[in-house]
């Protein structure tokens, strides 16, 4: 049915067709892991491509971002990066 079968041995980002169109017949193993299309955006590639290049989750500034980020959270302001009192006013924005 299909011709040979495309490996990715360093992982990345796949371009062809949908699976509407007949996808694209690769070659995985065990281990590894498919994400699927409607979660990789502009927000998500990043990280998937950190993840895919250094084996561990992006924390900090590991991704060149002028924020700090934390697991489980949002950005944290450049203000409170090295810690501090979180005043009732800076909770609303």
């Amino acid at each position: 049915m299909y011709g040979k079968k495309k490996k990715y041995p360093m992982g990345g980002k796949l371009k062809g067709m949908s699976h509407d169109n007949g996808g694209i017949p690769i070659e995985v193993e065990g281990g590894e892991y498919i994400i699927k299309k409607d979660s990789v955006n502009n927000k998500t590639e990043p990280i998937l491509e950190y993840i895919n290049n250094n084996g561990d989750i992006p924390t900090s500034n590991a991704m060149n971002r002028s924020e700090v980020s934390y697991m489980g959270g949002g950005m944290v302001k450049p203000m409170y990066e090295d810690g501090g009192k979180i005043s009732p006013k800076d909770k609303k924005t």
